[in-house]
């Protein structure tokens, strides 16, 4: 299946996701994230940010449709991290 990506953008002209891509054929949407990029810890620093629509996107050619999407993991605590202990 040959799929067209699209990039979503605001009113203003910018572009407002951070690594999604998204492709419509015919009745199927396809979400794409590279999961090897990272944008650095959330507010919190519980968490790292992978991947967001950043708010409510509409689908490309389904006004009906909206799409809410953020990929995280879970931030490194101290006390998982790896201690390095010197001789």
């Amino acid at each position: 299946m040959g799929l067209t990506y699209y990039t979503v953008k605001h009113h203003t002209g910018e572009t407002h996701m951070k690594n999604v891509k998204l492709a419509v054929a015919k009745n199927t949407l396809t979400i794409t994230v590279d999961l090897s990029k990272t944008f650095g810890p959330s507010a919190s620093g519980k968490s790292i940010l992978i991947a967001s629509t950043e708010g409510n996107k509409g689908v490309p050619g389904r006004d009906e449709v909206r799409l809410g999407l953020n990929v995280y993991c879970a931030a490194q605590s101290d006390s998982t991290k790896p201690t390095h202990q010197s001789k």
